[in-house]
């Protein structure tokens, strides 16, 4: 036996530490510690002693040693009280209060007063530490503790582990989730800046837990569950338990909204709802009727599924990546195969991994706008950098030429001074080093992750800086990921040509997504619904799908708006299988679905389809006219709620898949078509600028323009616009 090991099986039960606390029992333990039930010799009481375990590592004595201190900090009725630390040959220890009852996992109460009880305590506990400065970052039901009189005891809130104090540094680790997965919030999980609010998303996967009995996200491991929490919408309480009030739902629902300003901004506020939240009443229509387009909340629709294989093949890419092995993971599939919804994986874990992720994507109808991707990608980058010197050390001597991109850089950094005018070659070289170099400089500390989506849309101007990038990055901790539709390729296509060069050179790996098979179907169907379905029902589906994911869930859908699958007694039923409609093709799906929403609503969207794949309030306002707000918010309510938009925060929104956007544009005929490009672009110049500010791009107003009927398109040369429309 060396020395650690006699040190650690000194840690018994009958030890004394520091000849004053003696260890009577085991009470518990976990990978970073044991929790010994203790006397304390001289003030003979009872108290609770946490030791790290033989197995721990350094951080988890560091871990320990802030636990104790965040306790220390605190003096709260709802806090595990802290009286002592110290070491014992080495090893640190400390003691604290004993609570002599369960914790929250091992006594769920089921009555929803008292859940909204142990909430309130809750948030009183939370409320103190956040006043002092602590986020708890772990807030789970293993850590909620009641007293004796167990159900109706006192909560305890213990395992400040992870607490966040305010006087220390942020504590974190690249490729390490910090927080147990199933419990995390999004901020959390990607590793950016966290506060009281973080505290309030994780109550609320509790509140959601205690009152429906089960998670809002689950996955076999962490990265599902964490790209759930990030991306996915949540099932409504009221779905799985439908005597839930709508006031509690509607808290519920807020904590775990994913933006936090989204969630309540304290933890008393909180409180405060919930309490109220058991007092409202409700009347028989709240209670009795559910809108059909409602019940496509009770889908789960975060699951990713059948695309194990091809989510480890990229994964190891990324790897390589971080290890200064560049590369290039190209998606392809038809329209509806996943591309996106797997790209979102491997995001999710270069994001968890501490790295830089940037993406942007290609529009079928705004293929004016040269080098797309890269403006929305650094358009976003650099709005979410505050500090102007941190962004001018990343941005270097390249700061300019990405002005380009970015126009915002040029008001925040600049001016900058005129260089001599070269060769147009020339011109587009020096740009494209620029790109590199910032890709450079971004990926050098904890990698860089660039995702262009829809490739098949590209600009050659966008290709060629791509091949670029490739080539300068082979030796950089970079991967660049593109997705396009395979099916839109022929020999003549610029992606095409570009892809036999980039292969040639070894620059980048293809991975292909294939249709699923009937059981993979099933599976999905199964996922959506969240309980399995019948192999009949799997194979009738899959037939007329022949396994296009997207295809499948639109089917879905349509049944479920149909009332072909409906929801009873808190589980799915369905009519036989030869008695299902299903729709014989994915644009006849997206019809259905359309045909359910008013004729408002659709005609709503298919101006929106002319705006592009994400539009704002204001743009749409643009073409449907000012006096009918009111209306046009209604009509995109309705579209949000029957899933064929989503909000994206503010006054944005974005249609769900590139399919909807694109029959709502070709239902169009073409003088109406015209006349809303026209009314487009009219409504841009209008709100162009805002304090003299550029809000639109130039390259957008000529777009529309240009689309626009003959008589009315205006001279580019009158359109000034920033620096991005003399991209080389």
């Amino acid at each position: 036996m060396n020395w650690d090991d006699a040190r650690y099986s000194a840690m018994a039960p009958g030890a004394v530490l520091r000849r004053r606390y003696r260890l009577d029992g085991e009470i518990g333990r976990g990978g970073m510690g044991v929790v010994y039930r203790a006397t304390d010799l001289e003030l003979m009481r009872e108290v609770a002693v946490k030791v790290v375990s033989e197995a721990a590592s350094t951080e988890a004595r560091q871990r320990l040693i802030r636990e104790a201190r965040a306790a220390a900090a605190l003096n709260h009725p709802h806090i595990i009280s802290v009286h002592d630390f110290g070491e014992e040959q080495g090893i640190p220890f400390f003691v604290m209060e004993l609570v002599d009852g369960p914790n929250l996992a091992k006594a769920r109460p089921s009555d929803l007063p008292r859940i909204v009880e142990i909430a309130c305590q809750i948030c009183a506990a939370l409320d103190h530490a956040h006043a002092n400065g602590i986020v708890h970052r772990d807030l789970k039901p293993d850590n909620v503790l009641l007293s004796a009189a167990g159900q109706r005891g006192s909560v305890k809130l213990a395992d400040l582990g992870l607490a966040l104090p305010g006087y220390g540094e942020r504590i974190s680790r690249a490729g390490l989730i910090l927080g147990t997965p199933a419990y995390i919030a999004p901020e959390q999980a990607l590793g950016q800046q966290v506060d009281g609010r973080t505290d309030l998303y994780s109550l609320g996967v509790l509140l959601y837990e205690l009152t429906t009995g089960r998670l809002p996200f689950t996955g076999e491991d962490p990265l599902t569950i964490v790209s759930q929490h990030v991306h996915a919408s949540v099932v409504p309480p009221r779905v799985l338990r439908p005597d839930l009030p709508r006031a509690l739902e509607a808290v519920i629902l807020r904590l775990l909204e994913k933006s936090p300003a989204q969630r309540f901004a304290t933890a008393v506020a909180t409180a405060a709802a919930l309490r109220e939240s058991l007092a409202a009443t409700e009347t028989a229509g709240d209670a009795d009727t559910v809108a059909a387009v409602a019940i496509l909340d009770a889908l789960s629709r975060g699951h990713l599924v059948g695309r194990a294989a091809e989510l480890s093949e990229a994964l190891e890419f990324w790897r390589r990546a971080r290890e200064g092995r560049g590369h290039a993971v190209l998606l392809s599939g038809e329209p509806g195969a996943g591309k996106t919804r797997l790209a979102r994986e491997i995001m999710i874990q270069a994001a968890v991994d501490g790295a830089v992720v940037l993406t942007g994507g290609c529009y079928e109808y705004e293929a004016t706008t040269p080098y797309l991707p890269f403006v929305e990608a650094f358009r976003r980058w650099v709005r979410e950098q505050k500090d102007d010197s941190a962004l001018r050390a990343v941005l270097g001597e390249a700061a300019a030429q990405i002005a380009k991109l970015a126009p915002e850089i040029d008001s925040r950094l600049g001016p900058f001074p005129e260089h001599p005018e070269l060769e147009p070659h020339e011109e587009r070289l020096l740009f494209f080093d620029a790109v590199a170099q910032v890709f450079e400089r971004l990926a050098r500390d904890r990698g860089l992750l660039f995702y262009a989506d829809d490739l098949h849309w590209a600009d050659r101007g966008a290709l060629w800086l791509l091949g670029h990038l490739l080539r300068q990055l082979r030796k950089g901790r970079a991967l660049i990921v593109g997705a396009y539709r395979d099916t839109e390729l022929n020999r003549a296509h610029p992606l095409a040509k570009e892809l036999v060069e980039w292969n040639r050179e070894r620059l980048a790996t293809r991975i292909a997504l294939r249709r699923f098979d009937a059981a993979e179907t099933s599976a999905q169907l199964s996922a959506l619904l969240g309980e399995n379905v019948s192999a009949d029902f799997g194979d009738a589906v899959h037939r007329q799908t022949e396994g296009n994911p997207f295809f499948v869930e639109e089917v879905l859908k349509a049944l479920v708006e149909q009332g072909a699958v409906r929801r009873e007694s808190g589980r799915w039923k369905r009519r036989e299988v030869g008695e299902l409609v299903i729709p014989q093709s994915m644009k006849e799906a997206i019809g259905n679905r359309l045909d359910r929403v008013s004729r408002e609503s659709n005609e709503a969207l298919r101006a929106a389809a002319v705006l592009g794949k994400t539009f704002t309030f204001d743009e749409l306002v643009a073409i449907t006219g000012d006096r009918q707000e009111d209306a046009t918010l209604d009509a995109l309510d309705e579209a949000a709620g029957a899933q064929l938009i989503t909000a994206d925060g503010g006054d944005s929104f974005t249609f769900t898949h590139d399919k909807i956007r694109e029959v709502l544009y070709e239902e169009l005929n073409p003088v109406r078509r015209r006349r809303y490009h026209r009314l487009a672009a009219e409504g841009f110049e209008r709100r162009r600028s805002v304090g003299g500010a550029p809000q639109y791009p130039a390259e957008k107003l000529a777009y529309h323009y240009i689309t626009s009927p003959v008589g009315t398109r205006r001279p580019l040369t009158c359109l000034s616009g920033p620096p991005a429309w003399s991209l080389p």
